[in-house]
């Protein structure tokens, strides 16, 4: 549990964007988005390797696209 509480303190105050901008992964505004997400995967005891966020950011943001339009 600490080592969560230490992720949310890390990203307490920081802007992430907009939601679907955190996954755009063209313009690589994704990556504090990464660096969220491994901290708390890693906290919770889950190995992942960015390539493989990346790709379920990119179908996340082509999701995004096509419901915002």
């Amino acid at each position: 549990m600490k080592l969560i509480l230490n992720v949310f303190d890390k990203f307490k105050d920081v802007d992430l964007g907009r939601i679907p901008q955190q996954y755009n992964v063209k313009n690589n505004t994704h990556k504090l988005r990464l660096e969220l997400d491994k901290n708390f995967l890693e906290a919770i005891g889950v190995q992942i390797e960015d390539n493989d966020l990346i790709d379920l950011y990119q179908e996340i943001y082509s999701s995004f696209e096509q419901w915002m339009g």
